[in-house]
């Protein structure tokens, strides 16, 4: 594992002409049955797991993300978005000056998602080197999400995916995480159809329309989501090599 971790090696094993794939999660309330890191849990998983499948390095994962929806909820901590934004960018910068070509962000809160787009666009209109930007979260589609996920909802599949992350970091698999639980409870109507029509800010009404406990989760479809996923990111550093060389 240590071979593509970014913090264990030394300045002699660094190779700028690796992929740096930079992890951005979040801390934030996940209801009852996850824990705060959930997202920077997940964020960093993916990243070793891409590192391995492309011979990268991955980068230690940035935990603090963009959090307004959530803020209110006990355990979030939020930077304002312009100062992660200029943090952010800042890394990027550092990697760039230290002849890094190849940066993937790797983000899995949404919060982040827009002001990681602009930061790209920024990046490029300013100094015209390319950062790539994909949430492995979404990028598999929600055909694939529903057949692997059978169909349940995103509390449900982020669980199975922080249980295959623990896995994948060897952390500890804290049995608490896996609820004998199922809170029935649906997501806000309103709020989801405004949302999928369109961008409002909000705050969630209740801790539970966030993420909502779920039985019967597992730790098998985690691990599917990823390997399908690794393929995924593999024929995508193609595509992105062969853009490169024309």
């Amino acid at each position: 594992m240590q071979g593509y971790e970014y913090l264990y090696l030394t300045s002699k094993d660094v190779s700028a002409k690796k992929i740096c794939l930079l992890p951005v999660g979040s801390i934030e309330s996940h209801g009852k049955g996850l824990p705060l890191g959930t997202d920077s849990l997940i964020a960093q998983a993916f990243a070793h797991a891409f590192a391995c499948k492309v011979n990268g390095l991955a980068l230690p994962v940035l935990p603090y993300g963009f959090c307004p929806n959530t803020a209110r909820f006990k355990g979030t901590i939020t930077p304002g978005a312009e100062a992660l934004y200029d943090y952010l960018k800042d890394i990027c910068l550092s990697l760039l000056e230290n002849k890094f070509r190849r940066i993937i962000i790797l983000n899995i809160h949404k919060g982040n998602d827009a002001l990681i787009k602009m930061m790209v666009d920024d990046v490029f209109q300013s100094y015209g080197l390319s950062i790539y930007y994909v949430n492995p979260y979404t990028f598999l589609g929600e055909k694939v999400n529903h057949s692997i996920f059978d169909g349940k909802d995103n509390s449900y599949k982020e669980a199975c995916l922080l249980l295959a992350s623990l896995k994948i970091l060897n952390d500890k698999i804290n049995p608490t995480y896996i609820s004998n639980r199922d809170e029935s409870i649906p997501r806000h109507s309103e709020l989801e159809s405004l949302r999928y029509h369109g961008t409002l800010g909000f705050t969630y009404p209740d801790e539970k329309y966030h993420i909502a406990t779920r039985k019967d989760v597992d730790i098998n479809k985690g691990i599917v989501y990823f390997k399908m996923a690794e393929e995924k990111i593999k024929e995508l550093v193609r595509t992105w090599r062969n853009l490169s060389k024309r």
